[in-house]
């Protein structure tokens, strides 16, 4: 029996680090396959754009322009306390989160390298030194995972902050990237068939998995614990979709008809990028049993 998900958008007022909720509204009821309700909340509302969020427990980060160029800030919903990441004035980009570490791509340096911030010890780490560039990290645990053109193509590599060692998960010639890694599995956009699939690649295994086959573009793509979630045009818009895979299903997340895009995922809470506003905005998804 599929339950109707209703999703109620609140903005969010910044005073000083304090959020006030205002302007309750109901927006759409798109249908969930596992029962409850998606409770949405407007994270930023700053003029300038803020983007490509990741959430991990009670934080969330983002692509800020604010300052001119892009920054990292965070957001903590616990203590309602905003707080900015870099400082630097080259653009640091597409931000990823796991326990105290943030990662990011950065082009500090002329090309775009990996970066890694501590909040534990409040230090910054680069993490790759190729001249070519590394984009497009995710972090689980100790292993980081990004998008490479060491090769004249773009392939998926992982570093190991524990044994201090790279690995190549890739090597077909084909446009890849956004890889997302979860335990032991890691999954990528993919382009080898003609148009944007997602696949998966098992550590324990070695094996690879196709994970979408319609004909439209399916991009940008989370994983976490048996859900994966990505971006969809298969509607003539960008819309969130996720697949379980413990039950098979695939759901639609977002119906609205605006851009919805670069989706991620914690738990039962889905955040992305919302263009309904004119601008783009955070929101956030969250099932609610």
């Amino acid at each position: 029996m599929t339950t109707q998900i209703k999703y109620i958008v609140y903005g969010l007022l910044i005073v000083g680090l304090t959020f006030l909720f205002i302007n309750c509204k109901k927006i759409s009821e798109p249908e969930d396959e596992n029962g409850g309700e998606w409770i949405e909340t407007q994270i930023t509302t700053n003029d300038s754009d803020q983007w490509q969020p990741a959430v991990y427990e009670n934080r969330i980060v983002w692509q800020d322009t604010r300052n001119g160029n892009d920054d990292l800030y965070m957001y903590d919903l616990l203590t309602s306390a905003e707080i900015q990441i870099t400082t630097n004035n080259s653009d640091q980009r597409r931000p990823a989160i796991y326990g105290d570490k943030i990662v990011w791509q950065d082009n500090r340096n002329g090309n775009r390298d990996i970066y890694m911030y501590d909040l534990s010890t409040s230090t910054e780490t680069q993490i790759t030194t190729d001249n070519s560039n590394q984009e497009q990290p995710a972090i689980y645990e100790d292993k980081i995972v990004w998008q490479d053109n060491r090769n004249g193509n773009e392939d998926i590599y992982m570093f190991d902050l524990l044994t201090n060692t790279e690995t190549a998960i890739t090597t077909i010639v084909s446009r890849k990237g956004n890889p997302s890694i979860y335990e032991d599995k890691i999954v990528w956009w993919d382009e080898r068939n003609g148009n944007f699939d997602i696949y998966l690649y098992n550590l324990l295994t070695s094996t690879e998995t196709q994970i979408t086959t319609d004909n439209s573009g399916q991009y940008f793509p989370i994983i976490y614990g048996n859900r994966i979630i990505w971006q969809d045009f298969r509607n003539g818009n960008d819309d969130i979709y996720m697949y379980d895979f413990l039950t098979s299903t695939q759901t639609q997340i977002t119906t609205n008809e605006s851009a919805q895009q670069f989706p991620t995922i914690y738990g039962d809470k889905i955040v992305w990028r919302d263009q309904r506003n004119s601008n783009w905005d955070i929101y956030m998804a969250e099932l609610v049993l």
